[in-house]
């Protein structure tokens, strides 16, 4: 009977430090405290694929999210399955949240606020697993913070919009995304103004980037309208880097209602295949707004809703068309183009032509 209870204390003894490790990894990734045990470790699975990312953003700790799996988080064999959770283990640092497998969005997910940088990705550094978000009809994904989406792959019934928050967030490289002809996500720069907004100014100078994937469309600023109509004034400057990816369409500005106080929309490398709408779409408009385009395609660039200043520097790429619906009364419009041909059409809507840029 003693050598039975002896035996059974030496195994206990052997397990808690297997157990303690992991509690305490996780307490260093942010303070989550992640009770797990040694036998729910191995209860997903996942496969890896033969290729590198183009580039990667990982950095810091790392912490490994499946469909199911309530491990520790700590490796690809001992996931959890609560996308929140790995957010909170990674509370005041930056890091990487890498998904296994596909991950299930069965309802709209928002983020935890946080104030360093997450990498969302299927890429650890070394494997690179067949993994993704797959979200259900018609969900949203709020951002919380900054972040970079990369290396992985979205789905989705019907559509799915990301709402960046007035966040710094990358769609990076190596995104694997439905068709562009059955596209339906949509990112947001602001924020849906039917769900969490104040009536306040707000001071902005934020970045969304786009390096790959199909969209459906991407806006600058907000979308929406409020329940009582409220108008919200945003001061600061928005700035979409449109570097690769197709978009049908682009909306600088706010395409609800919301006033912007510039955008700067900058093409190097996207196909916008049906149209940029430069100030946003009304009521929603911006007071001044920048395009640069170096590289490229533009379908039909309109310098619509911009109720004071519009500056267009062209460089390279190939816009199809230009125009000015909804003329705005005493508005500027500027060109600067070198190396490019421009219509005569297109270069009678500016109030200023210049063939070379300062």
């Amino acid at each position: 009977m003693k050598r039975k209870i002896f035996i059974s204390l030496i195994a206990a003894l052997l397990c808690v430090p297997l157990l303690c490790v992991a509690v305490v990894a996780a307490e260093k990734n942010g303070g989550y405290k992640w009770k797990s045990h040694p036998e729910d470790a191995d209860i997903s699975t996942y496969t890896t694929v033969d290729k590198k990312p183009e580039k990667t953003s990982v950095n810091g700790p790392k912490v490994y999210v499946s469909s199911v799996g309530r491990g520790t988080g700590m490796t690809c064999d001992s996931p959890i399955s609560d996308l929140a959770a790995a957010y909170d283990m990674l509370r005041g640092t930056d890091g990487t949240i890498v998904l296994i497998n596909q991950v299930k969005i069965s309802k709209s997910f928002h983020a935890p606020k946080h104030e360093s940088r997450i990498v969302i990705t299927s890429y650890d550094g070394e494997k690179y697993f067949n993994g993704g978000l797959k979200f259900g009809k018609g969900l949203y994904f709020r951002f919380g913070g900054d972040t970079v989406v990369e290396n992985t792959a979205i789905s989705y019934t019907g559509d799915c919009t990301f709402v960046c928050g007035f966040n710094n967030v990358t769609f990076g490289t190596g995104l694997d995304t439905p068709d562009i002809s059955k596209s339906g996500l949509n990112v947001v720069g602001g924020y849906h103004l039917d769900d969490n907004a104040d009536k306040v100014l707000y001071t902005l100078a934020k970045t969304v980037t786009v390096e790959s994937g199909n969209y459906e469309r991407i806006v600058g600023y907000t979308t929406g309208t409020e329940a009582d109509r409220f108008v919200h004034k945003f001061k600061g400057t928005q700035t979409l880097q449109l570097n690769g990816g197709k978009i049908k369409q682009v909306c600088g500005g706010p395409t609800g209602f919301g006033n912007g106080e510039g955008v700067i929309i900058n093409v190097d490398g996207a196909e916008i295949t049906e149209y940029i709408h430069v100030g946003g779409a009304r009521p929603g408009k911006c007071n001044n707004a920048t395009v640069n385009i170096k590289s490229g395609y533009v379908k039909l660039l309109d310098m619509r809703n911009v109720a004071v200043k519009t500056v267009i520097n062209l460089t390279g790429g190939t816009v199809d068309k230009f125009e000015c619906y909804n003329r705005a009364e005493g508005a500027k419009y500027i060109l600067n183009y070198e190396n490019v041909t421009v219509p005569a059409e297109a270069l009678a809507l500016f109030d200023e032509v210049n063939d070379k840029l300062s």
